[in-house]
């Protein structure tokens, strides 16, 4: 019991100290602003543009973005590269475990709008590995799946082609029957 009482009174002193002071709200916000520090440091989310535009910025530390899936992936011994595109912006990603990669069913092409993706990764603007610009990556979600893209040919353009077959076949029709006419001489 007396070891109770003395750290009963411990504890009591303790707490009187942290009020009296004013230190508990204090220490409160510490710990509220290295949680926030570590929650902003797990990944920044940005935009491909900005990424691209201020790459300093970013060297070194985790980011997340969201890109279409675009091109084939590369597959290797030590690992897998892809692209990503955002409008205009497009960057390689690389992976060391290559069934991250697996969960992607489209990859933007001609013929298909690739998936969507939220990419997380380490970015680097010179990578010392790979020699460049690029983003190792941690983990790949698709956010949006890709689909094929049916191609129409714009109705001008069918017009053209059959204009200008019409018109070869009518000139070579006129060169074919001007051969047999000097033949004939």
């Amino acid at each position: 019991m007396n070891t109770d009482k003395i750290l009963n009174n411990s504890f009591c002193r303790c707490t009187q100290i942290w009020k009296d002071k004013g230190a508990l709200p204090f220490f409160i916000l510490i710990l509220t602003f290295l949680f926030s520090l570590a929650v902003y440091a797990e990944a920044q989310t940005i935009n491909l543009k900005s990424l691209i535009a201020k790459p300093e910025t970013y060297d070194g530390k985790m980011v997340s973005f969201e890109a279409e899936a675009i091109g084939d992936p590369l597959r290797g011994k030590k690992g897998s590269w892809f692209n990503v595109q955002s409008g205009e912006y497009n960057m390689g990603i690389f992976v060391k475990n290559q069934s991250i990669i697996n969960s992607i069913n489209y990859w933007g092409n001609y013929k298909e709008r690739g998936d969507l993706i939220k990419i997380k990764g380490i970015f680097y603007k010179n990578c010392s590995v790979h020699g460049g610009r690029d983003l190792h990556l941690v983990d790949l979600e698709v956010v949006e799946k890709g689909k094929k893209i049916k191609l129409k040919v714009a109705d001008g353009k069918k017009r053209f082609a059959l204009f200008s077959f019409v018109i070869f076949l009518t000139l070579g029709s006129i060169y074919l029957i001007k051969i047999r006419l000097w033949q004939q001489k």
